[in-house]
């Protein structure tokens, strides 16, 4: 009895642990024995790093009683972020455009708000038509973002991993190759766009069906000059991808640094 006592409190934890294992069993089957060691030390370290950041911003903000780890983990992507815009300016360059394009979409929100208030169809047939929105949407970007080009590390390739880039920017010689924009790059930008509004119009169908009553029509100004804003942006940054890169490669590290910090600073209020 107080075994099944003892599997009846522990049911959660135990299958928890069955499921990590089941994970973990069905991941090293491909692996040889050194790759999945060095594979669990390293996780294992990262979690680790993870936990003393997290313990360490739990003393900084006074909470001794909580051991948030997701502050800990947020903090240690947003110094990854950071360290790849120092060392490699030319993948931000190149995620930037895509990103503002797509951010177009959510800005636009009240927008899609006030359209599907409008339409009686849209407002009839809430329970199909933002699930279309949605597969289409996604869809379409997933479609979309394989037109932008996108520099990015390759660890199967010495000459081309993060180490590598690091030691060369130590040194000042670092150079990074310009990746050439596909031939469906007005498909890229024009998909990305559409993708968006058309996830930001399922969220908007999502919306309506708690919502009681009649929204306001009207839109802000700012939504708008929004997002133009972004809009001009993303186009910019994608036509004159290669001369930010250089122009961030050419300025002193320290600008670089900051550059870095005011980048993963930003996606922390993001």
């Amino acid at each position: 009895m107080d075994v099944l006592g003892t599997l009846k409190t522990n049911r959660t934890r135990l299958i928890t642990l069955a499921v990590l294992a089941f994970l973990f069993f069905t991941a090293v089957q491909g692996m040889d024995t050194e790759d999945w060691v060095i594979t669990i030390l390293r996780g294992l370290s990262v979690g680790m790093i993870t936990f003393l950041v997290a313990a360490g911003l739990s003393l900084i903000l006074g909470l001794m009683d909580v051991l948030n780890l997701a502050h800990g983990e947020m903090f240690m992507v947003g110094a990854y972020v950071g360290w790849t815009v120092f060392v490699r300016p030319d993948t931000f360059v190149d995620v930037l455009s895509p990103l503002l394009l797509t951010v177009v979409g959510f800005v636009l929100l009240p927008v899609w708000r006030v359209w599907v208030q409008k339409v009686p169809f849209l407002q009839k047939q809430t329970r199909i038509w933002p699930w279309l929105a949605l597969i289409l949407g996604a869809g379409l970007l997933w479609i979309a973002y394989a037109r932008f080009p996108l520099a990015i590390w390759n660890p199967d390739v010495y000459a081309e991993s993060p180490i590598t880039y690091s030691l060369a920017l130590s040194q000042g010689n670092l150079i990074l190759a310009t990746v050439p924009p596909t031939a469906g790059w007005p498909l890229g930008l024009i998909g990305t766009l559409l993708g968006a509004s058309l996830l930001g119009l399922a969220i908007a169908g999502f919306g309506a069906r708690q919502q009681a009553g009649t929204l306001s029509n009207h839109i802000s100004r700012g939504t708008w000059i929004t997002a133009v804003v972004l809009t001009v942006l993303g186009l910019v940054t994608f036509f004159i991808n290669s001369n930010i890169t250089n122009f961030l490669l050419e300025i002193s590290t320290t600008a670089r640094f900051f550059v870095a910090m005011a980048v993963a600073t930003g996606l922390g209020f993001v």
